[in-house]
């Protein structure tokens, strides 16, 4: 049995980050294990010359190498970053979306996310978005949109 779930975050994305992309997507396997893609696009950092969107190292946090298999694709002037990972029902993963504020040393939107088991061919899927930054001076839409 394989479920899969979609997080498509590209709105808020793109609302603070200009030109840059995540699509993140969760697998949920029946054998009580879960795969989270995360996908990261934006164009390629260019040293030297101006750019005029950020990259995507300037807009995200990565997540780190080191528990995730990763591989790069280009394509024209963007790049995109692809992290997998593989986890056991029941764990969280938090921060696989960190979107930088202004100061690169601070982050403006976090994620957490957790799959859960909670009865024979059922799980839970929970996600949640935390802003962390400085409050807009005037907000462009509803929180409920």
């Amino acid at each position: 049995m394989r479920i899969l779930a979609t997080t498509s975050l590209l709105a808020i994305v793109m609302l603070f980050s200009a030109c840059s992309r995540a699509r993140i997507t969760t697998e949920i396997k029946g054998g009580d294990t879960w795969t989270r893609t995360v996908a990261l696009s934006g164009p390629e950092k260019k040293e030297g010359g101006m750019n005029m969107a950020p990259s995507v190292e300037e807009t995200f946090v990565l997540p780190s190498t080191d528990a995730w298999k990763f591989h790069e694709e280009k394509k024209d002037t963007e790049r995109t970053l692809v992290f997998e990972k593989t986890m056991a029902a029941g764990a969280s993963l938090k921060g696989d979306l960190s979107i930088k504020g202004a100061d690169p040393a601070k982050v403006n939107l976090i994620n957490e996310v957790t799959v859960s088991r909670v009865a024979p061919r059922r799980f839970e899927y929970r996600e949640t978005l935390r802003w962390t930054g400085p409050k807009p001076d005037s907000l462009t839409f509803k929180p409920e949109d």
